[in-house]
């Protein structure tokens, strides 16, 4: 099973029969990210703010009802006063139990529906989202075998929303750190750990 990077917290899963995509952004949306055009099985939005929701980027080829459930969460720490709902959204790929868990803005009050997965996306901003170490704790309770931070600031180009530095302080908290030197990796059920794109596919 792939997975290929597109930036921020846009990624897109390939499996042997189908393949899916989560939160394209539209242009201009998020600093120094241009995502082009994706063609796709099927789409998954968390919400409805524009660095999440660009459905006009995305092509339906071939639609397929994908296996997957849907978690209702806030994208703030008010119940959603300041910034509305998000959706932690699971999907089923290649015996693969995958969750991206959106702008999450608040650690869930409950895991029972946030077992058994074998890799989650979770958003480290700090402002906009939890932070490094809340992504952490839900790495924890959880018990997922991969941890895909997304939606944090890179240095190097400047690219995404300032955030203090949440990936370094993710690392300097962590165990088991990976880097992904390209835009798409190969996952296994053998592989454990966190795993870092340093790329994004553009």
């Amino acid at each position: 099973m792939k997975i290929i990077n597109y930036g921020h917290a846009c990624f897109k899963i390939i499996g042997k029969d189908f393949n899916l995509v989560f939160e394209p952004y539209q242009k201009d949306s998020v600093p120094n990210l241009n995502l082009k055009p994706i063609t796709t099985n099927a789409l998954f939005i968390s919400h409805e703010h524009h660095d999440h929701n660009a459905r006009e980027l995305i092509t339906i080829s071939k639609p397929l009802e994908v296996k997957h459930k849907i978690i209702h969460t806030y994208h703030d720490k008010e119940n959603g006063k300041l910034r509305g709902e998000n959706k932690i959204t699971i999907v089923e790929v290649d015996g693969f139990r995958i969750a991206h868990f959106g702008d999450i803005g608040v650690l869930p009050s409950d895991y029972k529906d946030l077992e058994d997965l074998d890799i989650i996306l979770v958003p480290i901003n700090g402002y906009y989202t939890i932070d490094a170490i809340e992504c952490l704790e839900i790495y924890k309770k959880t018990k997922a075998k991969v941890l895909i931070p997304m939606h944090f600031f890179v240095k190097n180009g400047e690219i995404g929303y300032p955030d203090g530095n949440q990936i370094d302080i993710l690392v300097s908290n962590s165990e088991s750190v990976n880097y992904i030197e390209d835009d798409e990796f190969e996952f296994t059920k053998d592989d454990k750990g966190i795993y870092i794109f340093k790329k994004a596919r553009q």
